[in-house]
C-alpha cells in the first residue's frame, strides 16, 4: 500500500490551512529526544526501561512523591519485572506529548500490523511484540512507503542514540564556563581536559542522564547511597558508593570555593569562640577544670589591672568582647565546645573526653563554667535514670555496662561540688555481678 495515497484521504489536509506532512517524522525527532531526556534526568532510568513507558506509566496515586513505572530486565537473567522509580511531576507532561505527538504513526503502524498478520506476513509472537512495542510514548515516528519495510522492521521503538545529534547537543547550545569545566574534570578524571571554557560538552550519552541525576540528588541532599541504590536499580550498594561519592566530592568542593559562605562560617566560629570565652571571662561566678582554676586565678589580676579604664566606661568585666575577638583572630585563645561540657582551650587535643575523664587524669585543658556545670548535672541525672532502668533488669551481660555509667556519673559529682551544685550522691549497687 503506498503512503501517498493513505494521506490524500486524511482529513487533516482539507481542516487546516497550509496542512504538510513529511512521513519520515524528522521533525518530531527533537521533541521525543527532548520528552526522552526530561524522564532520563527526573528517573534515572536506563535506555531499554523508559523506551517501555508511556503516558500511564505516570502515577502519583498514592505517595507524596510521583512514581513512574517501566519493565526492566537487568540483572534478572534478560526476564522481565515491574518496577518503579520516584520522579517528578513534569515527568507526566512529556509522557503524554511523546505519546500523542506519535499517535498518528502509532495508528497507522497499527492498522498494517492487524493487515499483515491476517495476510500471513507476521506469526504471532511477532505481531504481538510489535504491538508492545507502540505502547511506548517513544516509537519510531517515520511511515515507510512500503508496508513490507514495517514488517521487517525489528523494532518499532524510536532510536534515540545516533551518530549525529542524537540527545539535542547542538539545541542545547551549552557553553562551559570555568566553573563548570573545573566540576567536570573533578567529577570525570578520566576525561579531564576534553571541556573547554566556552566550549560544549564533548558528548551526551544517555548513560550521562542517569549521573546527572545523581550527581543532582546527592550534591542537593535528597538522598544518599541507599537512594542511589533504589533509583538506578543496582544490586552492588559498592556501585551506587561510586556515584554517590563522586557528588559528596563536587558538592564539598563547591562549598570550599564559594567564598561568602566560608567567610560567613568564619564568622560564625569566631562569635561563637567569643561567646565562650566571654562566658568565661565575664560571666561565670565559678570555673573548675585544670584550665579553669587558673583562668580563675587569673581574672582578679586582669580586672584590677583595668579597672579604673573600665570603671570610666561604665563597665564591669575582665575582657571585652572586641578584646576576645582579637584573641581569637589572633590565635592565642583556641577554644573548643566538647560535648561532655565545658571547653577545651588545646586546639590539637586528640583526648576522647567523655572515655577517658574516666580512666586518665583529668585534662590539664578542660574549663567548666557554671552554665557547663547545670549542664553535667542534667547528664548526671539522665546517666543515673538509664543506669536503674538497665540495672532493673538483672542481666549479668550488663555488668561492664553498669560499671563504667557508674564511674561516669560519679566523675561529675566533685565538678558539681565546686559549683554548689546540691544532688545526692549516687551509690547504688550493680545488682547482677560476676562473682
Amino acid at each position: 500500500i503506498r503512503m501517498s495515497r493513505k494521506i490524500s484521504k486524511w482529513p487533516e489536509r482539507k481542516a487546516i490551512p497550509n496542512f504538510s506532512f513529511y512521513r519520515r517524522g524528522n521533525w518530531l525527532g527533537i521533541l521525543l529526544r527532548m520528552c526522552f531526556i526530561c524522564v532520563g534526568l527526573f528517573s534515572a532510568a536506563r535506555k531499554e526501561e523508559l523506551l517501555s513507558m508511556n503516558k500511564e506509566s505516570y502515577d502519583d496515586t498514592f505517595a507524596a512523591v510521583p512514581k513512574v513505572s517501566a519493565f526492566s530486565t537487568k540483572g534478572n537473567k534478560g526476564k522481565k519485572i515491574y518496577t518503579t522509580w520516584n520522579t517528578a511531576p513534569v515527568v507526566k507532561l512529556a509522557l503524554e506529548l511523546a505519546f500523542d505527538a506519535t499517535q498518528a504513526a502509532r495508528k497507522y503502524s497499527l492498522e498494517r500490523l492487524d493487515d499483515g498478520y491476517q495476510n500471513g506476513q507476521l506469526t504471532l509472537d511477532q505481531y504481538n511484540a510489535k504491538k508492545q512495542d507502540l505502547e511506548s510514548s517513544f516509537i519510531s515516528p517515520d511511515i515507510p512507503y512500503d508496508s513490507d519495510v514495517l514488517m521487517n522492521k525489528t523494532s518499532l521503538k524510536y532510536k534515540v542514540e545516533g551518530a549525529d545529534d542524537a540527545l539535542n547537543m547542538k539545541e542545547f547550545n551549552i557553553t562551559a564556563t570555568a566553573e563548570d569545566v573545573d566540576e567536570f574534570d573533578l567529577l570525570n578524571p578520566e576525561r579531564a581536559g576534553s571541556l573547554k571554557v566556552g566550549g560544549g560538552l564533548p558528548r551526551l550519552s544517555l548513560h550521562d542522564l542517569r549521573r546527572s541525576f545523581v550527581v543532582f540528588m546527592v550534591k542537593n541532599r535528597l538522598g544518599n547511597a541507599l537512594t542511589v541504590k533504589y533509583q538506578l536499580k543496582h544490586r552492588n550498594i559498592n556501585m551506587s558508593n561510586w556515584y554517590a561519592n563522586y557528588s559528596e566530592l563536587a558538592r564539598t568542593n563547591q562549598l570550599l570555593m564559594d567564598t561568602k559562605l566560608m567567610s560567613e562560617f568564619d564568622e560564625a566560629i569566631e562569635g561563637s569562640a567569643v561567646d565562650a570565652w566571654d562566658d568565661i571571662y565575664n560571666v561565670s561566678d565559678t570555673l573548675s577544670g585544670a584550665e579553669g582554676e587558673r583562668i580563675a586565678k587569673e581574672r582578679p589580676e586582669l580586672l584590677a589591672k583595668n579597672r579604673a579604664e573600665r570603671l570610666a566606661q561604665g563597665e564591669e568585666i575582665v575582657m571585652s568582647r572586641s578584646e576576645l575577638l582579637a584573641l581569637v583572630r589572633s590565635g592565642d585563645k583556641p577554644i573548643v565546645l566538647l560535648p561532655t561540657g565545658g571547653y577545651c582551650t588545646n586546639r590539637n587535643c586528640e583526648r576522647l573526653c567523655s572515655l577517658m575523664d574516666i580512666v586518665e587524669a583529668p585534662c590539664e585543658h578542660k574549663v567548666v563554667t557554671d552554665r557547663a556545670a547545670k549542664r553535667l548535672s542534667r547528664e548526671r541525672d539522665n546517666l543515673i535514670a538509664s543506669f536503674r532502668a538497665i540495672n532493673d533488669m538483672g542481666d549479668y551481660a550488663n555488668e561492664l555496662i553498669l560499671d563504667a555509667r557508674k564511674k561516669k556519673i560519679q566523675s561529675i559529682e566533685p565538678t558539681l561540688v565546686k559549683h554548689s551544685i546540691r544532688f545526692d550522691s549516687f551509690n547504688d549497687d550493680i545488682k547482677a555481678v560476676w562473682s
